[in-house]
């Protein structure tokens, strides 16, 4: 036998040296089968040895949970990559604005008067109604305790207030006051009763046109340029004026 080093070798020339110098009976012979049982005994250790580092190795490596890359997803980084852009959507159009802004605005809204032309700031609202002949609201102007006019609201849906004379219904010569300071502005509005009914008036309510002085009711500001529901024996004031404007509903005969 050719010695090669290993301890199978080694062990098997051992065990032949034996057999040469000794009978197989005896305790030779239970040396034998020692020698045997051991090279068997370390030969099972290494394999179970290498099994137990091959599982050890592969439960090292853990499964990644998270989900697989879409198609979509590939193909829109293959994009990028190749192209250096990416595949967003282009941004969206902005839609043309056919509103009158501007010049445009102030030329729709100018007025020609006798003695010159004038912009106006307010025109009425869709709802705009003259009340009906059973409401005749007035207004009653005073100056102190002194009446000076009384003003038949109900012949017009609208008043227009202030120093601008050639555009004004009502006229106010106080210079606190804008040229347009205010409307008075009847209108129809609808409201639901307790059994869903709608039921339909014409009231009058009072507009500030953002005037500089501001516009005055039962001695409170009112905001500009929204409408406030005017009321029966209501007191109107506008800038700094002294006079006090009365609306009044006379009762029917």
């Amino acid at each position: 036998m050719i010695d090669d080093g290993t301890p199978e070798n080694d062990a098997a020339m051992m065990i032949e040296v034996l057999e040469e110098i000794a009978p197989e009976d005896g305790p030779r012979a239970a040396r034998r089968g020692e020698i045997h049982a051991k090279d068997e005994g370390i030969h099972l250790k290494n394999v179970v040895t290498a099994v137990t580092a091959t599982e050890n190795q592969s439960r090292a490596l853990p499964r990644s949970k998270a989900p697989l890359p879409s198609q979509n997803d590939a193909y829109s980084s293959s994009e990028v990559a190749r192209t250096g852009e990416s595949s967003a959507p282009p941004p969206e159009k902005e839609k043309p604005n056919f509103g009158n802004t501007g010049r445009l605005a102030a030329e729709t809204n100018t007025v020609n008067v006798s003695g010159g032309t004038v912009v106006l700031k307010y025109h009425e609202p869709p709802e705009a109604r003259k009340p009906p002949a059973k409401d005749p609201w007035r207004l009653y102007v005073f100056k102190g305790d002194d009446l000076l006019e009384v003003v038949e609201l109900a012949e017009r849906s609208c008043w227009l207030i202030g120093r601008e004379r050639l555009v004004a219904d009502f006229p106010l010569d106080h210079p606190s006051c804008s040229k347009q300071h205010a409307a008075i502005q009847f209108r129809y509005v609808e409201k639901r009763n307790e059994f869903g009914d709608r039921i339909g008036k014409v009231k009058p309510y009072i507009i500030d046109l953002e005037s500089a002085n501001g516009s005055h009711v039962n001695g409170d500001t009112i905001p500009a340029g929204r409408y406030v529901e005017l009321r029966d024996k209501d007191v109107l004031k506008f800038g700094l004026s002294s006079r006090e404007y009365v609306l009044m509903l006379p009762q029917p005969d």
